[in-house]
């Protein structure tokens, strides 16, 4: 297990350090630090941001001093509790339609069948890292290392609203059109933003998404109705 390290980020932020290895594990504990410090409620944090191997407090200066904040922290780590964190998450069923513009490229690069990368892409319930790059855009880890493919040397100037992606044993989806340079495998029908509603993603870091296979007529069927919703079940971190 890698030390923690602590490592200022302008006058008004920390970083708590987890290591460099991105794996589930390391996810883990970034994301259980982070659920615990939320229940803190300590009035001089302004933000908490996590990120693959990271956890960044944004604090007011005017109410805590950088060794205050350091020395909180510290001492939330090394409290035995915080190894047994345990929270619920969510799980999100997104569906898939496999006919990615690069689906081609993946099976040359891995040595893999298109049933075999849709076998693998669905098989599990799968952790996301962090959101980021783009509003609602989720880095959705754990996959086979057969996966491990680099990005395209030529990013695309669009890639569309809905594609999925996988790059470096990672899937992601592009919530609005983009420039981008995932390899992208398939497409979902599912509006990831919704910005008529109070939380407009399904998602957040932590929670995990299970992606299910469709075909067209499905997948038409969903883009065409506007009450659609993706299954969510709440399980245990861990599970």
């Amino acid at each position: 297990m890698n030390p923690i390290q602590f490592m200022p980020l302008g006058d008004q932020a920390i970083i708590v350090s987890f290591g460099n290895e991105l794996s589930k594990q390391t996810n883990q504990r970034v994301q259980h630090f982070r659920h615990l410090l939320l229940r803190q409620q300590w009035s001089f944090i302004v933000d908490v941001v996590a990120t693959f191997t990271n956890v960044t407090v944004f604090y007011d200066a005017t109410k805590q001093s950088y060794p205050g904040v350091k020395s909180e922290l510290n001492l939330l780590l090394e409290d035995e509790g915080y190894r047994e964190v345990k929270k619920s998450v969510r799980n999100i069923y997104l569906p898939v339609l496999y006919n990615g513009m690069d689906l081609g490229r993946v099976t040359e690069k891995t040595g893999l069948s298109k049933m075999e990368i849709i076998q693998y892409h669905t098989n599990q319930a799968y952790p996301i890292y962090m959101v980021g790059f783009l509003p609602g855009f989720p880095y959705v880890g754990g996959f086979t290392e057969k996966f491990s493919i680099p990005r395209l040397e030529k990013p695309r100037n669009q890639v569309p609203k809905g594609s999925v992606g996988i790059i470096n044993s990672q899937s992601g989806i592009y919530p609005v059109s983009s420039p981008g340079g995932w390899n992208i495998i398939g497409t979902t029908p599912v509006e990831l933003i919704r910005l008529d509603k109070k939380y407009p993603f399904y998602y957040q870091a932590g929670d995990y998404i299970t992606f299910y296979p469709v075909d067209e007529d499905e997948y038409k069927s969903i883009r065409q109705n506007k009450l659609f919703e993706p299954k969510i079940e709440v399980i245990q971190d861990g599970d």
